[in-house]
C-alpha cells in the first residue's frame, strides 16, 4: 500500500507540473536527449511487435478499463482493485493484494508527452532518495504504442514499473507494481501488453 500512496502523489504531482505548462530549457534538452535515444531503440522495439500481438491473443478474460485510461484485458482470476489514495481516474487489477497494475493518464492536452512524463517521474524519486542506480529510463512499445518505461527497485525487494505512453496528445500511465518475482512480473507484463486506448 506503500507504493500506491507513492503512486497517487506521484500522478497528482504530475497532472499538476503538466496543467502549469513550464518550459525548461534543461528539460528540453534531456528530452531531446531521450527522444534520439528513444528513436534508436524503437526500431528494436518493432522486431517485436508480432510477438506482442500473439500475447493479446494468448490471455482469456474480459476488457477492463475505460476510455479515458485505456483498455487491457483481465485475467479471470484477476481481481478489481481500489486504492483509496490513487488518483480518481485510476482504474487498478491486481492478481493479489501487492502485484499491481494501474491504468490512468498523466496529460490530455498535448502539453507533455511521454519522455518529459517519464523524467519528471524519475526526478521525484531521486527526490526522495531512491538511489539513481535502483532507477532506469528506456523506451517501450505496448502492443503497438510507443513510450518511455522507468523502473523503479526499491530495497525492500519491489519494483514499480510505470510505463508513459504516447497517443494522440495524450500521455497515458500503465504500470506494475509488486515483489520481484520472475513469473508474477511476466504474468503482470503480459496484461499490460494487451492495452489500447480503446476496448
Amino acid at each position: 500500500m506503500k507504493n500506491s500512496k507513492k503512486l497517487a502523489i506521484l500522478l497528482f504531482i504530475t497532472a499538476l507540473l503538466f496543467s502549469c505548462g513550464s518550459d525548461n530549457s534543461d528539460n528540453e534538452n534531456t528530452t531531446t536527449t531521450a527522444a534520439n535515444t528513444t528513436t534508436t531503440k524503437q526500431e528494436n522495439n518493432s522486431k517485436n511487435a508480432e510477438t506482442k500481438s500473439q500475447t493479446e491473443n494468448t490471455i482469456q478474460g474480459i476488457r477492463y478499463g475505460n476510455d479515458t485510461v485505456g483498455y487491457v484485458t483481465k485475467p479471470e482470476n484477476w481481481l478489481e482493485f481500489t486504492d483509496p489514495n490513487s488518483s480518481p481516474t485510476a482504474v487498478q487489477l491486481s492478481i493479489d493484494s501487492a502485484n499491481i497494475v494501474t491504468l490512468d493518464i498523466l496529460s490530455k492536452d498535448a502539453k507533455a508527452n511521454s519522455e518529459k512524463a517519464a523524467y519528471v517521474l524519475m526526478q521525484k524519486y531521486l527526490n526522495e532518495g531512491i538511489p539513481k542506480e535502483n532507477i532506469t529510463l528506456d523506451p517501450v512499445d505496448i502492443n503497438g504504442y510507443q513510450g518511455t518505461s522507468l523502473t523503479i527497485k526499491y530495497n525492500d525487494g519491489t519494483i514499480m514499473i510505470v510505463n508513459c505512453i504516447d497517443h494522440e496528445g495524450k500521455v497515458y500511465f500503465i504500470s506494475m507494481e509488486g515483489l520481484q518475482n520472475r513469473q508474477t512480473l511476466m504474468e503482470m507484463a503480459n496484461v499490460i501488453e494487451t492495452w489500447k486506448p480503446t476496448k
